[in-house]
């Protein structure tokens, strides 16, 4: 903790020469909000333990209102494994006090996803401070970061496909096409891995309209990108046009499913179980 004389000062340091730029009408309004939230958030993150700091990482890389706990805790639990144990009854749990912790100083909000024992299972955090901490990482660092969520991201999304028939699992398909959604708008090569594995997921439950709009924008994608695998580009057509027909569309369904079989002739030999698939869905 820190005194308030010495809170002030630090402000008063860091922002100075800022504010100063401020009233000569250099900087705009919502620069200079960014600016005094970074300011202001920096003594609080300087202050905290290395595991909590690593969760913050990590959540900074995760959709703001979607921030799953579990995830959390499995990739902070590879540098702290006793975040990853439960305590024995009566003892303090460590990874339910970096939580607590986390909640208290607001750095995480709760949106009311709960799990069965009642604790926190899906968390938020402010756009503004993930920004903040995620540009207090150097390249390598969120490199390394990224990295690890990526492998995490792809075997909760195998979990889901093996495992949705569970009600109780499917928490986190919201997550996950969260992770999707936005990868897809910053060009992630991940983005439409994930929504090929997703789809047939949502498909399942009869998500339709969901798969259809991620299944179109990923199509989008993978035309406009010279380095699309041609198996992918047809795996999304032949999916969407399950959809459509799904839909009652079937005009459509049949487009997709025709487009799907054309690329797959060009760059299969005939007697590929892939065509037999899409002369199947035709």
């Amino acid at each position: 903790k820190i005194s308030c004389e010495a809170f002030l000062a630090r402000l008063h340091k860091d922002g100075q020469e800022y504010f100063a730029q401020v009233e000569k009408g250099k900087k705009g309004k919502v620069r200079h909000g960014e600016k005094c939230l970074g300011i202001t958030l920096r003594p609080t993150l300087e202050q905290l333990r290395d595991e909590e700091r690593l969760v913050l990482e990590y959540a900074a890389l995760l959709p703001a209102d979607h921030v799953p706990l579990p995830w959390l805790r499995a990739l902070v639990s590879k540098e702290f494994p006793e975040c990853g144990q439960d305590a024995e009854i009566g003892l303090s749990d460590p990874w339910l006090d970096v939580v607590r912790r986390l909640l208290s100083l607001r750095l995480l909000q709760e949106t009311g996803v709960l799990d069965s024992a009642g604790n926190p299972l899906v968390v938020r955090m402010h756009r503004l401070v993930g920004d903040v901490v995620r540009h207090g990482l150097d390249k390598g660092r969120l490199e390394q970061r990224k990295e690890l969520l990526d492998e995490l991201t792809v075997e909760r999304t195998n979990f889901l496909g093996e495992n949705w028939l569970r009600a109780e699992n499917r928490w986190e398909l919201t997550p996950l096409v969260t992770m999707a959604d936005l990868g897809m708008d910053k060009g992630d090569p991940l983005a439409t891995d994930l929504v090929l594995a997703l789809s047939s997921t949502l498909f399942s439950i009869g998500q339709y309209r969901i798969v259809r709009r991620l299944l179109a924008c990923c199509l989008n994608v993978l035309v406009q990108s010279p380095e699309s695998d041609h198996t992918d580009l047809a795996l999304a057509h032949n999916n969407l046009g399950e959809v459509e027909r799904a839909l009652g569309n079937f005009p459509e369904a049949r487009e997709h499913v025709e487009q799907a079989l054309a690329i797959l002739e060009r760059s299969l030999e005939p007697s590929h179980p892939n065509l037999g698939t899409a002369h199947n869905s035709l």
